[in-house]
């Protein structure tokens, strides 16, 4: 059974699975290198069938994230959260609060903007692949983001808390899910208007930052802010704008009467003179509160202790970390890159499920592991590349590259890697990564130089190989965190250790943790340093200039080589400087 997972909009990104394992995913900007792009994922899913040799006529199902399509996929700011939000405006203007609050309104809303949308330019641009409409179906937002969690299951079909929290998604914000004796239901969902995540990417926006793209500077800025101001930031935002709802402690609750844009104006009346970081903090604190408080109501109300979530507020780590720490919740399990890039799996899962109860088989994806799900490359292609920029590179082929790559990075060299599959999502985990000393000094402003071009707040993360996590990391519950999605306290060990690798004030790491059977190459440069330094990590950033996507070819990586100021760079087994 080969399924196509199609997410068409923001992050646009592309997915083919065989009988419920993942063949390759990759998002469309990698390809066509334009950052967060939004549309159907042309390129994305030409590149999943290439690698795989699937030609579309073999395609059993096309899975598409969203029950509102965008209405034509060549007009850029055609949004489908545009056309949303039209039909929820339109609803709010007639209805009182008490009804929009409590999710009343949804149906008919999301009801209406479908109206102003159509499927066709979707079912035509398939019909042209030789895929027919019948083999198409749309599949609501949140049910995706639900059922990526289905790859980290163990088979288990007791005992899910099944969490998805994000801005919004037809008509929703959020969802709570259990799962008991192989059963799935839905007991809450929160609409957009209740929405948390809409207030973040609100707040990101007031800051004067990107919404919806630069949220993870609010949170890497939060923790500069002095208690005792964010503190009243947190509290207008707690008592003025949004808490959990007392009616119904699954739910929250706005207080504003504002949603989306309405909130600029609204933080003027409380937030205008007040400094950014402040605001940064208040609302950080905002979300770790609330999240917490609420997946807390979701336990108790359940009963069930093992959590696992997903969506974009999830992509929050240090939301992440409280329930990491959190006495009521044993397991904790966060989708990698949980944004909406990952709803194009959660969308085939579900076709999988569908084909598997009608064919009377099991559903039982394969267990999530490494997520290396993107595009390899050949040596051939290697050469080609490096033939692209003859007289402005030298290049050689080195025999025992990790040992080579372990070397220059004891020495104290920033080197590029791009090397193998490339991974999923956001983080880059080593194969698209830029490396470096966890220890040395003033490597931060080095790399940030040369390349990254990072907010003077912004920290850098780490790879810390499995057998160290214990010397470095603060861990008690064992949570598995091989996707950098989940920060941590640190010890002592770290300060000195993996500085370069931390966030320089609060002193909290988002590790990626390796296992060597996830990436063995990886692994043995890791091990290979720490035989040189004593030091069981690296300092890992993603391989991009600031404001363009992770590099994808080898070309990619030339082309940055390039037009930065980085001096090493790894693609394959070659060594490739500047002239």
């Amino acid at each position: 059974m080969k399924i196509l997972g199609v997410h068409p909009t923001h992050t646009a990104t592309a997915v083919l699975m065989e009988d419920g394992r993942v063949l390759s995913m990759i998002s469309e900007e990698r390809i066509n290198r334009v950052k967060e792009w939004y549309g159907m994922p042309k390129r994305a899913i030409a590149k999943v069938l290439e690698i795989n040799e699937t030609s579309p006529n073999e395609i059993d199902m096309v899975a598409i994230n969203g029950l509102s399509a965008p209405s034509n996929l060549s007009d850029y700011f055609n949004k489908s959260f545009n056309i949303q939000m039209a039909g929820f405006n339109a609803f709010k203007a007639i209805m009182p609060h008490r009804v929009i609050k409590n999710n009343w309104w949804v149906s008919p809303a999301v009801n209406f903007s479908n109206k102003l949308r159509n499927k066709k330019d979707i079912y035509s641009y398939f019909e042209k692949l030789g895929i027919s409409k019948e083999k198409i179906i749309f599949i609501d937002h949140h049910t995706c983001h639900l059922y990526t969690c289905f790859m980290n299951n163990e088979g288990r079909t007791n005992d899910m808390l099944i969490l998805t929290l994000d801005a919004a998604g037809d008509g929703y914000c959020g969802t709570v899910n259990v799962v008991k004796n192989s059963k799935l239901a839905t007991i809450e969902r929160i609409n957009l208007y209740n929405s948390l995540g809409l207030l973040y990417s609100r707040i990101t926006q007031y800051l004067n930052m990107k919404p919806t793209s630069h949220e993870y500077k609010v949170m890497g800025l939060a923790a500069y802010s002095k208690d005792k101001e964010s503190e009243k930031v947190y509290n207008i935002l707690r008592t003025k704008f949004m808490r959990i709802d007392k009616e119904n402690p699954l739910r929250m609750e706005n207080l504003s009467g504002a949603v989306n844009w309405e909130y600029l104006k609204e933080f003027e009346k409380y937030f205008k003179n007040t400094r950014f970081d402040h605001l940064a903090g208040g609302v950080q604190k905002l979300v770790e509160e609330l999240v917490r408080e609420w997946i807390i109501n979701c336990v108790r109300k359940t009963g069930i202790r093992k959590v696992f979530c997903a969506g974009g507020v999830f992509m929050n780590v240090k939301a992440n970390m409280k329930l990491a720490y959190e006495k009521e919740i044993d397991e904790l399990f966060v989708f990698p890159s949980c944004g909406d890039e990952s709803t194009a799996l959660g969308a085939a899962l579900y076709a999988y499920k569908m084909s598997c109860n009608k064919r009377g088989l099991e559903f039982k994806p394969a267990r999530l592991e490494d997520i290396y799900f993107g595009n390899d490359f050949s040596e051939e292609e290697i050469i080609t590349a490096i033939g692209k920029y003859r007289g402005k590179i030298k290049a050689k082929k080195v025999k025992d590259v990790n040992k080579f790559v372990a070397s220059l990075l004891a020495k104290g060299k920033i080197v590029a890697r791009c090397s193998g599959k490339m991974e999923f999502g956001a983080r880059a985990l080593g194969n698209r990564s830029i490396l470096a000393h966890p220890s040395k000094p003033m490597i931060i402003r080095e790399i940030n130089e040369a390349i990254k071009q990072r907010d003077f707040w912004m920290p850098f993360a780490c790879t810390v190989l499995d057998k160290y996590e214990e010397e470095y990391m603060t861990n008690p519950k064992k949570v598995p965190d091989y996707y950098m999605m989940i920060s941590f306290q640190t010890k002592e060990k770290a300060h000195n250790h993996l500085i370069n690798g931390m966030h320089q004030y609060d002193l909290t790491a988002r590790p990626q943790i390796l296992k060597k059977k996830h990436n063995p190459d990886y692994y043995e440069i890791i091990e290979e340093f720490r035989k040189k330094t004593g030091i069981g990590g690296v300092l890992n950033t993603s391989f991009n200039i600031h404001g363009e996507p992770i590099v994808c070819t080898p070309e990619d990586a030339i082309s940055t080589l390039v037009r930065s100021g980085l001096k090493n760079l790894i693609v394959g087994d070659y060594y490739i400087t500047k002239i």
